[in-house]
């Protein structure tokens, strides 16, 4: 059998995901992740700031037709404290949230291009006296790579029947986990590996 092992959900490569069938394909996409956060003296305050600094950081993404701004989870008011983020960070001295920017990756665009290209975009943002911008990381992705389970859910397919024909009707055949999302691995500045963390188990019939 064959299962999924060192998986990174941040695409930030390591081991091969051990999946037998997997695919490579071009990202779509470059990303930069930043903690944006305030250390303002009043809590209160701190959020006013934070809700600011994403105004700010959409309304210039809108300005943008190849950029975008995700906040990682929905905005979401909560009823205790003052977290308005639900990827939000808040302390007695500082409260934060991560922000994601996502630029489009052409076939004729290279990576530290389109991260060169993020990067200006964010230093023409003129954030408060209160907001500080951290560097997190940056990485290649799939907008959607759940487009390509079909193709992935086929090379399966043809690998169950040729261990049908093999092996004949004495062998059962089970697949487990094609129900799971498509995985995800970097392989380099450019391209992706997917794959699904499936089983496919074997047994003599009874």
């Amino acid at each position: 059998s064959a299962s999924s092992n060192g998986f990174d959900p941040r695409n930030r490569g390591g081991h091969s995901s051990g999946s037998p069938v997997r695919l490579i394909k071009r990202a779509d996409t470059v990303t930069l992740t930043l903690t944006i956060s305030s250390d303002h003296k009043k809590p209160d305050e701190r959020i006013k700031a934070l809700q600011e600094a994403l105004r700010l950081l959409r309304e210039k993404a809108a300005q943008k037709k190849d950029v975008f701004v995700r906040t990682g989870y929905i905005e979401l008011p909560l009823a205790t404290g003052y977290r308005l983020f639900s990827s939000a960070k808040t302390s007695d001295e500082v409260s934060s949230f991560d922000v994601t920017f996502v630029a489009k990756l052409a076939a004729t665009d290279t990576f530290f291009e389109r991260t060169a290209y993020l990067n200006r975009f964010i230093d023409e943002v003129q954030f408060g006296r209160d907001i500080k911008a951290l560097y997190v990381s940056t990485g290649i992705a799939l907008v959607d790579p759940d487009q390509y389970r079909g193709e992935i859910l086929r090379q399966i397919g043809e690998d169950y029947r040729k261990i049908k024909e093999i092996f004949g009707p004495a062998i059962e055949v089970d697949i487990k986990g094609l129900d799971q999302r498509v995985q995800v691995r970097q392989l380099n500045d450019t391209n992706l590996e997917l794959s699904l963390p499936y089983q496919m188990i074997l047994r003599t019939k009874s």
